[in-house]
C-alpha cells in the first residue's frame, strides 16, 4: 500500500471538525430564515416608523433587516403611509378607504336601467328596489342573444349597481313650518292630561262590583286613496327630492272606529266623498260598516251626532254598568258633546 494513500488521525480530526462547523453554520442559517419567514404582525405605529425610515433612508432592504421584516413588507408600509397622508389632505377619513366597485358583467342592461331611473326621476316619480329589479330583467331579456348571460337581478347585484352608479335611497323633501315657541308647554299639558286620565281609570277600577264601568274609545282614522312610497332612489348629493303624487291624494275617506274595554268592536262608521247610493258595500260586510258621505270625506258635527245616537246611545248595557266615553279634543267632539 502506498504510504501517500494512508489517512492519518490528524486528517480525520480535521475533516470531522470541518463537517461539524458546516452543520452548525447550516443550522444557524435555517433558524435565521425561519425567523425571517414567520409573519410578524406589525402595529400601526411600527408601520409608520418603518415607512418614515425607508422614505428618508431610501434603502428598503436595509430597513427590512433592521426591523426583521421583508423588503415587500417595507414597500407595503410605505404605500399605506402615503395613502393615509393623501386621505387626510383630501379631507377624508383614513380608516374609510374608498374602494372601486367591481366592473359590471351586464353593462348594456345596467346602462338602460340607469337611463330609465334618470327618466323617472326627471318626471318626479318614485322608484323602489323592486321596480329597478323588474326593469333590469325586462331590459336584459331584450338584449342581443350573444349578450344574454344568466341574470337573476339579485339583491347582491342591486347593491353593486347602486354603488357603481352613485345612487342612494332618499326620502322626499318637504317644505315645513317652524316649530311653535310654546311647543314645550303643549307637550307638558298633553302628559298632564294623560296622567289625569290614568288616575281616573285607576279610581274606576277600584269601584265595587255594583258600579262596574266600561270604557268606550272612539277616534277617526283618515284613509287616503293615494298610497305612494315614501322613499325613492336618486343620485347622491341632491338637495331637493321631489316625488309626484296621483290625483288620488285628494280622495279622502274617514273611518270612525270604536271599541269597548271588553274588546267588543262597534261597526265602522265610514265617511266618503261619493254619494251614499254609489257606495256599494258587499253583502258579507254590510253588518260591520255604516256608509255615509259628505263633500269633504271627513267627519263633521252632524255625522258625529248621528254616530252617537245610532251606535253609542243604543248600546244595550245592564243598568248597574256605567259607560265612559274616551276621545280626543277634536273640534267636532267638543261642539257636539
Amino acid at each position: 500500500m502506498n504510504p501517500q494513500n494512508i489517512i492519518t488521525q490528524e486528517q480525520v480530526s480535521t475533516v470531522i471538525s470541518l463537517i461539524q462547523s458546516l452543520l452548525l453554520h447550516h443550522a444557524q442559517n435555517s433558524l435565521l430564515l425561519t425567523q425571517n419567514s414567520s409573519k410578524k404582525r406589525l402595529s400601526p405605529e411600527e408601520r409608520k416608523i418603518i415607512a418614515v425610515e425607508a422614505i428618508s433612508n431610501g434603502n428598503n432592504s436595509q430597513v427590512g433587516r433592521n426591523h426583521n421584516v421583508s423588503e415587500a413588507t417595507v414597500r407595503k408600509c410605505i404605500k399605506s403611509y402615503k395613502d393615509e397622508i393623501e386621505a387626510v389632505e383630501g379631507g377624508q377619513s383614513a380608516s374609510k378607504k374608498q374602494t372601486r366597485p367591481r366592473a359590471s358583467y351586464f353593462p348594456l342592461t345596467e346602462a338602460k336601467v340607469l337611463e330609465w331611473i334618470l327618466e323617472q326621476r326627471t318626471k318626479k316619480l318614485s322608484i323602489s328596489m323592486k321596480d329597478i329589479m323588474d326593469m333590469a330583467i325586462k331590459y336584459h331579456a331584450a338584449c342581443p342573444p350573444e349578450m344574454q348571460k344568466e341574470f337573476k337581478a339579485s339583491r347582491g347585484w342591486f347593491c353593486r349597481f347602486i354603488e357603481r352608479n352613485n345612487l342612494t335611497r332618499r326620502t322626499p323633501t318637504h317644505v315645513v313650518q317652524q316649530v311653535k315657541e310654546d311647543v314645550d308647554k303643549q307637550i307638558k299639558a298633553f302628559w298632564q292630561e294623560v296622567l289625569l286620565i290614568r288616575t281616573k281609570v285607576e279610581i274606576l277600577r277600584e269601584l265595587p262590583p255594583a258600579r262596574q264601568t266600561l270604557l268606550l274609545n272612539i277616534d277617526e282614522v283618515p284613509i287616503w286613496l293615494d298610497m305612494t312610497a315614501n322613499r325613492t332612489y336618486h343620485i347622491k348629493g341632491a338637495r331637493m327630492i321631489e316625488v309626484k303624487k296621483t290625483k288620488g291624494a285628494k280622495m279622502l275617506s274617514t273611518a270612525l272606529l270604536g271599541v269597548l274595554s271588553t274588546g267588543y268592536k262597534l261597526p265602522i262608521y265610514w265617511v266618503t266623498k261619493c254619494s251614499q247610493q254609489s257606495c256599494e258595500i258587499p253583502q258579507d260586510i254590510k253588518p260591520y260598516i255604516i256608509p255615509k258621505s259628505n263633500s269633504s270625506g271627513w267627519m263633521d258635527g252632524s255625522l258625529f251626532e248621528d254616530y252617537l245616537k245610532r251606535l253609542v246611545l243604543n248600546l244595550v248595557l245592564p243598568p248597574e254598568i256605567h259607560l265612559i266615553l274616551v276621545m280626543d279634543k277634536a273640534r267636532i267632539h267638543l261642539t257636539t258633546m
